[in-house]
């Protein structure tokens, strides 16, 4: 029987097969041979990595064949001199990888026929777990010279000169340790996966790449004069640790000595090496780390991988994060009872202590922190950002920060850079210094491109102060040239207008100190002087106020149904389980909402009012008379859904992402607000009073001369010969209907629609200031120039049409100039005409060719090649594919494709911080918090990745290394992982290519066992 000697562990890349990819073998047999004879049975894998028998002696004629035992066994032909290699001339046999097997016996069995007395020397090519070098080898008719005792010798020596690359020469432990596999897989790593040295038949693991959560560290100084090892039984358990003496390392000597205390290794150095302590760190036993006697101490015991207990901690802290746990959720009892039923050693390793979670996220953020600004790095495009001031239920200010961007793959990303706590007042200039600091944690301060934030005027003086940080010499014009407008903060006050009048903050104000101060009577009375929206809210409210109550609509409804004994479509038996939905004075779209499913459910609310009134005894059961809505009530309510649809429409399909260049582009902002200002003048003229006087005439009318051509000004109400065909039914259905509202309510709905009108129109001037707004029109490949040309018709809007070409010109011409042509490329041209040596003529045609190019102007040459007639075409896949025809205007194009049309991401971002600091969570620190939304929303974005690649001897991968390194390391961790599987995939069918050599596979006669 062989002895079992271990070798060190090769590279990955290099450890499926034992055989070279330089020495090939035959890919057919030479011939056919029948099967006849005595069959000598092998069983491979029988009792540990063995053959049993290892020595079988057969007759000429005789089969001996091989029957494959778990896990995945194979053999081939080998020599004495290279046990475990292939022949060299590639006339052995090979099983090929086609037994592999989980319990049991292979179905197959593999056979030869001996055909002389020759010995014939086998091994197991199975390099997973080192087979051949574990002494996993054989013989048939072995010479009676030799026995298997020099046989496994004869492995060992190959297995260090081939593994470890050396000719009879012993390898230090500081050469192996260099040349170890660090190893990066996404499963769980067992003990086979560690890199191991090599010290005479014994194999050792390095001590810190094995998790002991009781082990506080060595800190001793000999650390600094060895290595400390621990050593691993064969069946991959851990035995004894041991200090090993570099210096003797170096000289080519082993000295190992039990680690357990220190004074043995310091006597060895001051004798043999005349090392002291005075040499060395300061002094600090570690026998500390390693209390126990020896005979105390853990034996035989299975061990965990560093590398899971960290990649448990990293998973722990994902899952926390995106599920808004508090750091106590780990030591769960229960929980932990679930995790030790899986793997018991490792849930006792890994620290799930609140302190021990928090540092781990700590350190995580930190490390992700890197990759992201290594992404940001990578953008194709200029920068743009997105921000927004907050105030935590736990009372700290906020300053929520996003970037936007094209990556490398020209996809849309965001990114939370930070939310950041905003000391003192919330001034523009604080907030600047504040985002200023963090654009130079990412290193982008040089790539920073457009500012979207909502209108306030602190955000004007905000950006202003970033800018001239950013760049000192930034004139004024080109900061407004910057700064983009929240599309969401126009709408939003635009409806405002529209719901509650020219001055909503007032109202806002009002209803915000009757509900803190609860005067419940005032603040109906409030919402009351709204009309019919203020009555709807005060019937809502007193539905919601009671389960009891909900219940008896709901009861009502289903009751009337079933005395009806009519049939219900299935949307209108959906409305009866539906709920009331409360309105609030801040959100404009809760009141869309809130009318929209009043006016759904508004035979139920209708039913149940009435019966309170006749069966309610008491008046405060009842709704007050003053809440009911009459039938002009309804109308009333019936147009402002109508009214508010477009502005919900425009707000929804406007708060994306724009992955593929709209819903959430900024080209979608001036065409949204075309098409809300003409909504709203259409409207105007239709709830324009039959018999108003002159003034109110025209003013309805002068107010869309300022945007509509003259032919519209004319429109009178009425006039539905001017429109065309297929708007004429809308047009007079709409007009129908407002006939039927009495004067006063059409008066309500004619005040609201100019409010909302002024509102819209202010906002809409100001867009003009930046030139990025047609820019993100015109370079739409959908619309180019035309679409402006086609909408802006009148003699005011001719100059806003010259104006807009005229600065996005300047725009593109000063951000974007064009590049001097290099003096190589100058000499290259001139050699290539000299070459040629043209005629004159064609010298000068070539002259004033080279003229027209440097003269020719790309954003000319494109407005001029017209719209690309394509439905839902891409813009960024578009000009991304005429990068070479546009070079410096598609750069202009990408970068306006990546501004966002709102500044949304910081108002979702508030939201789900909400719900992470609920009421027992206040107590969390404005450091904590930020940490925990940026890893929630880099998880959610999938930026990064937690629980997949980790490094032996780190905690965690990058947390030992340098910026560079662990921007290289998480840029590449999903690249890594694929390619050493592709590797692994190629040196399979390089190295050992799976073909039978010299036998065949045959069904095992007797799977079962019984041999």
């Amino acid at each position: 029987m062989f002895s079992k000697i271990v070798s060190a562990t090769l590279l990955l890349t290099a450890t499926v097969s034992a055989a070279p990819a330089s020495k090939t073998v035959r890919s057919t047999p030479d011939k056919t041979v029948t099967l006849t004879g005595v069959t000598h049975s092998v069983n491979a894998g029988l009792g540990g990595l063995r053959f049993d028998p290892d020595n079988v002696v057969a007759e000429v004629g005789d089969v001996v064949e091989w029957h494959f035992l778990p896990k995945n066994h194979t053999v081939a032909q080998s020599s004495f001199g290279e046990p475990c290699e292939p022949l060299a001339d590639g006339s052995g046999f090979f099983a090929g990888f086609n037994f592999p097997t989980q319990e049991g016996q292979a179905p197959d069995v593999f056979q030869i026929v001996v055909e002389d007395s020759k010995p014939i020397w086998y091994y197991c090519a199975q390099q997973m777990g080192d087979h051949c070098q574990n002494g996993m080898v054989g013989v048939i008719n072995q010479n009676s010279a030799l026995t298997s005792i020099q046989v496994s010798s004869q492995v060992f020596q190959q297995s260090l000169e081939t593994l470890l690359g050396i000719s009879s020469q012993r390898k230090s432990l500081k050469q192996q340790l260099d040349a170890a596999s660090i190893k990066a897989e996404s499963g769980r790593t067992t003990l086979a996966d560690l890199p191991t040295v090599q010290i005479g038949c014994k194999r050792y693991i390095p001590e810190e790449y094995i998790a002991n959560k009781n082990r506080k560290g060595r800190r001793s100084w000999i650390q600094a004069y060895g290595f400390f090892l621990t050593e691993v039984s064969p069946d991959l358990r851990t035995l004894q640790t041991y200090w090993a003496c570099s210096k003797c390392d170096e000289r080519g000597k082993s000295s190992l000595f039990v680690a357990t205390n220190t004074t043995s290794p310091i006597e060895h150095l001051r004798r043999s090496h005349m090392i002291t302590e005075a040499d060395g760190n300061a002094y600090e036993d570690s026998s500390r780390a390693d209390s126990q006697p020896p005979s105390k101490r853990r034996c035989l015991e299975l061990p965990t991988a560093r590398s899971n207990v960290n990649k448990a901690k990293e998973l722990t802290v994902g899952w926390i994060v995106t599920a808004n746990l508090p750091f106590t959720a780990p030591s769960n009892p229960y929980l932990r009872r679930m995790l030790d039923l899986h793997d018991a050693s490792l849930a006792k390793e890994v620290p799930w202590s609140r302190q021990s979670v928090r540092d781990t996220m700590r350190k995580l953020f930190e490390v992700k922190k890197g990759a992201i600004s290594c992404q940001l790095e990578k953008a194709v495009t200029k920068i743009s950002f997105s921000f927004d001031m907050w105030t935590s239920p736990n009372r700290y200010a906020f300053l929520g920060l996003h970037a936007h961007y094209l990556d490398a793959s020209y996809q849309v990303q965001s990114r939370l850079l930070a939310l950041r706590r905003v000391w003192g007042a919330h001034s523009g200039d604080n907030q600047a210094t504040t985002i200023y600091d963090i654009f130079g944690e990412y290193r982008i301060r040089d790539r920073i491109g457009a500012g979207v934030c909502d209108n306030v005027s602190s955000n004007d003086t905000c950006l202003a102060s970033l800018y001239r940080q950013l760049s000192p010499a930034m004139a004024e014009e080109d900061i407004r040239n910057n700064r983009t407008r929240c599309f969401g903060h126009i709408v939003n006050l635009a409806a405002r207008a529209f719901l509650w009048g020219e001055d909503p903050d007032s109202f806002e104000r009002e209803a915000f100190t009757e509900a803190a101060f609860q005067v419940e009577e005032r603040e109906l009375r409030l919402w009351r002087k709204r009309g019919a929206v203020g009555k709807l809210h005060n019937i809502v409210r007193f539905v919601r106020a009671s389960p009891q109550r909900r219940e008896l609509m709901k009861s009502l409804a289903c009751s009337q149904r079933d005395e009806d004994d009519y049939h219900l479509f299935e949307e209108d038996r959906a409305a009866i389980d539906l709920e009331l939905m409360q309105n609030n004075e801040t959100r404009w779209n809760s009141t869309f909402m809130m009318i929209q499913r009043a006016i759904r459910k508004r035979e139920q609310i209708d039913h149940f009012i009435t019966y309170l009134d006749t069966k309610a005894a008491e008046p405060r059961q009842r709704v007050p008379v003053q809440d009911h809505l009459s039938q002009q009530d309804w109308l009333l309510l019936a147009e402002i859904q109508s009214l508010l649809k477009p502005l919900y429409e425009i707000t929804m399909r406007c708060q994306g992402w724009a992955k593929e260049g709209r819903y959430g582009a900024l080209w979608e902002v001036m065409i949204g607000m075309e098409y809300l200002l003409n909504f709203f003048e259409e409207q105007k003229l239709i709830f324009s009073p039959p018999d108003g006087t002159a003034d109110e005439l025209q003013i309805a009318r002068a107010s869309a001369t300022t945007r509509c051509s003259p032919l519209r000004a004319d429109q009178g109400r009425g006039r539905e010969k001017h429109l065309p065909q297929h708007t004429r039914d809308e047009y007079t259905g709409a007009f129908s209907q407002a006939e039927s509202l009495d004067d006063d309510h059409r008066r309500c709905i004619q005040i609201s629609i100019n409010n909302c009108w002024s509102k819209l129109d202010e906002y809409y001037s100001l867009l003009g200031q930046s030139p990025l707004y047609p820019a993100a029109v015109i370079l739409h490949p959908r619309w180019n120039v035309s679409w402006l040309e086609a909408n802006w018709t009148s003699h005011e809007q001719l100059v806003w049409l010259r104006d807009a070409k005229n600065s996005v010109r300047e725009f593109f011409e000063q951000q974007y100039p064009r590049k001097e042509q290099s003096e190589a490329a100058k000499t290259m041209i001139g050699k290539a005409m000299r070459q040629d040596e043209p005629s004159q003529f064609d010298q000068w045609m070539q002259s004033y060719d080279r003229y027209m190019m440097e003269e020719e102007d790309e954003l000319g040459v494109y407005m001029r090649q017209g719209p690309v007639r394509r439905e839902n075409l891409n813009p960024i896949l578009w000009w991304k594919e005429h990068q070479e025809e546009y070079p410096r205007l598609s750069k202009f194009a990408l970068d306006i494709l990546a501004i966002p049309a709102m500044s949304l991401d910081p108002e979702r971002t508030f939201s789900v911080t909400k719900l992470t600091i609920s009421s027992q969570r206040h107590s969390l620190s404005p450091e904590i918090i930020e940490e925990i939304q940026c890893l929630r929303n880099w998880l959610g974005h999938q930026a990064i990745t937690v629980g997949e690649v980790v490094s032996f001897g780190g905690d965690l991968m990058g947390w030992d290394g340098g910026e560079a390194q662990r921007c290289q390391n998480f840029d590449n961790q999903d690249f890594s992982l694929r390619r050493h599987k592709e590797l692994a995939a190629e040196t399979v069918k390089s190295v050992i290519p799976p073909v039978q050599q010299g036998g065949q596979v045959i069904p095992n006669p007797n799977p079962n066992g019984g041999f």
